[in-house]
């Protein structure tokens, strides 16, 4: 699927959320495997299907060239990267190959797969609300990502301590849904040209304290930063996990660097002189750039690579 497709499919993502159908069913056939760590080799992307609850679900799973996470106990850290609406794991992983990232810092890379809306083509979404009678989607994505890291733990020895998301446009909700009901799971998540929506941020009672990052572009015509259609505006979503994880504003760390503007916010009597691990919201704001996964530098390093030593400050 081509950017403007995946941009295009998108933009229905909010009102198709709203309206969603409880029959599901899954894209890619049926049937189950459970392997062992021969069938995840260093350096390839293995296609891999589980059942949940009696649903096909599948996933890419990419192990790194670097077989341990770094800290001597064997344990790998893992990254999920979570589609827009309308995307397949394969285009998304194409469109934003993480795979050397994984290389370099030894951490499995796992690109799992939405469901579709029946009836409706090209509709795999993420549904970012636990199962309630208010749900108009029966899809339990909370459910799925419990279980899919749940039974790669065996075969890859998975780090409970270093187990991270980040997702795009509606994958970017899928993360805000993790930091909320899924915190003791998730150590941070990173949000590009996402929103969070009003539903889960009512209710968002996380426990535990994930760390978040933030990328959004002005120019985002989808899910633009004033929101709307059920989605929070940027700054509403700033208030919300800064007031819901007690963080205070650390205007020293501000940043305005070209078209990127940065707001920091710390844990309260914290050292202030660097985004360290008392840093628990970082909002990026890319002037120019629309509803994209945001490419941009900060002090010669990359988006991704900056966010992925946001994740591992400790």
């Amino acid at each position: 699927m081509s950017r403007n497709a995946q941009i295009v499919l998108t933009t229905l993502s909010i009102g198709l959320l709203a309206f969603l159908s409880p029959a599901l069913a899954d894209p890619s056939g049926t049937g189950s495997a459970e392997t062992d760590p021969a069938a995840f080799l260093a350096g390839e992307t293995t296609a891999w299907r589980l059942e949940v609850d009696g649903v096909a679900r599948r996933a890419l799973v990419y192990r790194p060239e670097a077989t341990t996470g770094g800290t001597g106990s064997g344990l790998m850290p893992v990254l999920l990267a979570l589609h827009g609406y309308g995307s397949r794991a394969e285009d998304f992983s194409r469109w934003v190959d993480l795979r050397a990232l994984a290389d370099r810092n030894g951490f499995v890379l796992i690109y799992p797969e939405g469901l579709p809306i029946a009836g409706v083509a090209d509709s795999l979404h993420w549904n970012p609300a636990p199962a309630s009678e208010n749900n108009k989607s029966s899809s339990d994505d909370l459910g799925f990502i419990d279980a899919l890291l749940d039974r790669l733990d065996g075969p890859l020895r998975l780090d409970p301590a270093r187990t991270y998301a980040v997702g795009y446009s509606n994958g970017g909700m899928m993360a805000y849904a993790l930091a909320c009901y899924r915190a003791a799971r998730f150590a941070a998540v990173g949000i590009h040209a996402g929103t969070m929506l009003a539903g889960t941020a009512a209710t968002c009672q996380p426990e535990g304290r994930t760390r978040l990052a933030v990328f959004h572009g002005t120019a985002d015509g989808v899910l633009p930063l004033t929101g709307g259609e059920g989605g929070l505006s940027l700054d509403a979503i700033t208030t919300h996990w800064s007031g819901l994880l007690t963080l205070t504003e650390r205007p020293g760390l501000g940043l305005v660097a070209g078209a990127v503007e940065r707001r920091v916010f710390g844990v309260a009597g914290s050292a202030e002189s660097s985004v360290d691990e008392n840093v628990g919201l970082v909002v990026y704001r890319v002037h120019g750039q629309g509803h994209v996964w945001l490419q941009f530098e900060i002090d010669s390093h990359s988006a991704d690579d900056w966010l992925w030593s946001f994740f591992t400050r400790r």
